[in-house]
């Protein structure tokens, strides 16, 4: 595994517990869930997560594979998903912490300098991405998700709905929810929906 991919996966499992506990420090999550729904072998999981608790993003723990959050670890978070065109002190910019392998119709910039780079979605695109949002929330209303896996529906869609009401919605952090949904409701007709947004974003490309 090279450096971008480990890079990536602290990133996605930091991101994910921030989510999951709304960025409480006193909310617990199960790490080895976590681990399993991003496609981890346990020994992978347990890399991850003591490198984030060595580096302070994640607080003390608990017993049985139950973990938290920092206030450092939910700083981290907020400034690289508000400043995504900048490095962290832990992460590169989170639009260069992206799987190449299905991009489309994508902006990446690496390597440069005095440049610059926005995203602005076409109001009938994000008015697309609003109906699909509708149309995912009522089929996963008729699911019978587990406790953790509907906790982390949930997240997601919150994150995408938190986006589409900001002036300047964050391409990567949409397209990343949209890509968690989709394998989170993978073999359901929910998980077409998800799929459909992700359509849409890369479809529209300015």
């Amino acid at each position: 595994m090279n450096i971008e991919e480990r890079i990536r996966q602290r990133f996605q499992f930091l991101k994910t517990i921030y989510e999951l506990t709304d960025g409480n420090p006193y909310s617990y999550i199960d790490m080895w869930k976590i681990g399993e729904n991003q496609g981890l072998s346990r020994a992978e999981t347990q890399n991850i997560v003591t490198w984030l608790s060595d580096e302070g993003l994640l607080g003390d723990g608990s017993i049985g594979g139950g973990i938290n959050i920092s206030h450092q670890g939910v700083q981290e978070i907020e400034t690289a998903l508000s400043h995504p065109k900048q490095s962290t002190r832990y992460f590169p910019p989170v639009i260069n912490i992206v799987s190449i392998g299905n991009m489309t119709n994508s902006q990446i910039q690496q390597g440069t300098m005095a440049s610059t780079q926005s995203f602005t979605q076409a109001p009938a695109s994000m008015d697309s991405i609003r109906a699909e949002l509708e149309k995912l929330k009522s089929a996963v209303a008729n699911l019978n998700l587990k406790d953790e896996t509907k906790a982390e529906v949930e997240a997601q869609i919150a994150t995408v709905e938190a986006q589409l009401k900001s002036k300047r919605p964050i391409k990567i952090v949409i397209e990343e929810s949209a890509k968690s949904l989709r394998n989170l409701l993978e073999g359901t007709t929910a998980s077409l929906v998800a799929s459909g947004i992700l359509s849409i974003i890369t479809q529209h490309p300015h």
